[in-house]
C-alpha cells in the first residue's frame, strides 16, 4: 500500500494517509451519501448534518492510517485536534478521496484509448 504523511501545522503531529484509495473503498464512502439520498426521496425524516459527518467519519476510516503512530479511534482523535490542524486533515482526506492530487502525485494514466489527461 503507498502512503504519504503529512504534519499538522499547529500541533506537528503527523498523520500516515493512504496515497490513494480503491473502488470498493470508494463505494464505502458514497453508500453514506447515497443512504441519505434514498432516505430523502422516500418521504423519510432526515438528518443531513448526519448524513455530512457519516460520510466525513467513513472518509476518515478509509484514508487515514495512523494519526501519531496510533492505529485506533482514528476520526475521534482527529475530531479532537484543534480546528486548524482537524481542517488541514480533513482537506488531505479529501483530496485523496475525491481524487484531487491523483496526476499532481506522480499518478501516471494507463496507456490506452482512453487515459486521464
Amino acid at each position: 500500500m503507498e502512503t504519504k504523511k503529512i504534519v499538522c501545522p499547529f500541533s506537528k503531529t503527523e498523520v500516515e494517509l493512504k496515497a490513494w484509495i480503491t473502488g470498493e473503498e470508494n463505494n464505502k464512502i458514497r453508500k453514506q451519501m447515497l443512504d441519505h439520498n434514498m432516505a430523502m426521496k422516500s418521504d423519510i425524516e432526515v438528518n443531513l448534518g448526519e448524513a455530512v459527518v457519516k460520510t466525513e467519519k467513513a472518509k476518515v476510516d478509509v484514508v487515514v492510517i495512523s494519526v501519531a503512530g496510533e492505529k485506533k479511534n482514528i476520526y475521534e482523535k482527529i475530531c479532537a485536534m484543534r480546528k486548524c490542524d482537524y481542517s488541514f486533515v480533513i482537506d488531505e482526506v479529501n483530496k485523496i478521496a475525491d481524487d484531487v492530487d491523483f496526476l499532481s502525485e506522480g499518478g501516471k494514466p494507463a496507456a490506452g484509448i482512453a487515459s486521464a489527461s
